[in-house]
């Protein structure tokens, strides 16, 4: 490239595009490759059959916006960024999965019923409570959701389950993709439900979080609500997206706590059951310590009728008195509370280690793969420490 050019002239911008045709020629992603592309789907939905039509030009646009991105930003030249997304493509291709990420109440329910669950199938549960806490109405999100899922081409979004593709290691990174809808993540096999897949870069709903390199307001990244058809891409070109994303975010050199769990390529299963989607589960991975964070949890682990006992029990209540007290502020002042809190904490223990044996014991039944972080102990001690402070309601 000729150094003395405006970068700001329409000589420098031509020769960007001159070099990012290149770029995409060399991915395969070129005009002349879609002309002589076959686009099978004669047996497909008629949503991946518009995704794999509106592919090609897709892909093209994050490409060149990425290119022009990296050597306007002086990351280096045409042949580094070049080199860098065909070694990136080629490293991921392979390793690609789909995830869901959950909390444990959500996660009982899956395990239970042997089914994924969407949004339209949690009406009234507690995901849509803390969607209400958050002051977003059932009846909004169902709509903006149902929007955006025709958009893609779904003409029945309450088909639609809408997953995370990521590298395998990529799970549970503590401000990576996913991590905020929870501490258990359900792995899934990325080329069995390709075939029944549309995939948009960025979180179908909320793009907000797409890499600087290809934020625009053509692509959506300012409006939840419009543009998702601007970054709709096929299975085909989720390695290449997928390669984008990565790298972006990379030379983007974000400060460590970084908030990044919206940046990933999102996959929208449809017209086929939440039993199909979990026959082609891998494995469900828990972080333990991140599940203990979870806002919620202490609901699953509270037994009311054995606690209101063990108070009565150990505090001198009789069973006609307002049992637990409202105003956990002041501490009890009784002889016997250590052994009160040392029951009640061991009963919250055994209540927190029989979720996690519910799942173990799920993927022994399914022979997929348990995978557990994070360190049992640490976990045990916060749960007789947060009891004793009487903070764990």
């Amino acid at each position: 490239m000729n150094e003395r050019l405006d970068e700001f002239s329409a000589e420098y911008q031509a020769m960007l595009d001159m070099e990012a045709k290149q770029i995409q020629s060399r991915l395969g992603i070129s005009e002349e490759n879609e002309k002589s592309a076959t686009l099978e789907h004669s047996d497909k939905p008629e949503a991946v059959a518009l995704g794999q039509r509106r592919s090609f030009p897709n892909i093209r646009s994050s490409v060149k916006q990425y290119v022009e991105w990296y050597i306007r930003q002086g990351k280096g030249n045409t042949e580094q960024v070049s080199t860098e997304l065909e070694a990136k493509t080629a490293e991921i291709k392979d390793k690609l999965v789909m995830s869901y990420y959950s909390n444990f109440g959500n996660a009982k329910r899956v395990i239970e019923s042997g089914s994924l669950k969407n949004l339209f199938e949690f009406a009234g549960t507690e995901q849509d409570e803390r969607k209400k806490a958050a002051e977003i109405s059932l009846d909004v999100a169902l709509m903006k959701r149902r929007d955006v899922d025709q958009a893609l081409g779904w003409q029945r979004p309450e088909t639609v389950y809408h997953l995370a593709v990521e590298l395998d290691e990529e799970g549970h990174h503590p401000q990576g993709p996913g991590s905020n809808y929870g501490a258990i993540r359900f792995v899934f096999d990325f080329e069995k439900l390709a075939e029944h897949s549309t995939f948009t870069e960025g979180d179908s709903l909320n793009p907000a979080q797409i890499p600087n390199a290809l934020s625009d307001k053509k692509r959506g990244s300012l409006s939840p609500s419009r543009g998702v058809e601007n970054r709709q891409i096929s299975a085909e070109h989720v390695p290449i997206a997928k390669a984008v994303f990565n790298l972006a975010t990379e030379h983007e050199q974000l400060p460590p706590n970084a908030a990044i769990f919206l940046r990933y390529i999102e996959a929208q299963v449809g017209e086929i059951s939440g039993a199909e989607v979990v026959s082609n589960l891998k494995g469900i991975q828990v972080d333990i310590e991140e599940a203990f964070q979870e806002a919620r949890l202490h609901r699953l682990l509270y037994d009311a009728d054995k606690e209101k006992y063990l108070y009565r029990h150990y505090m001198g209540r009789n069973p006609g008195d307002p049992v637990p007290p409202t105003d956990f502020s002041k501490p009890l002042e009784k002889d016997n509370f250590d052994e009160y809190y040392k029951e009640l904490a061991g009963l919250r223990w055994a209540n927190f280690v029989a979720l996690l044996d519910n799942v173990k014991h799920f993927c022994e039944s399914k022979g997929i793969e348990y995978k557990q972080t994070g360190d049992m102990d640490k976990v045990k001690d916060a749960i007789y420490y947060l009891t004793k402070k009487i903070a764990f309601y």
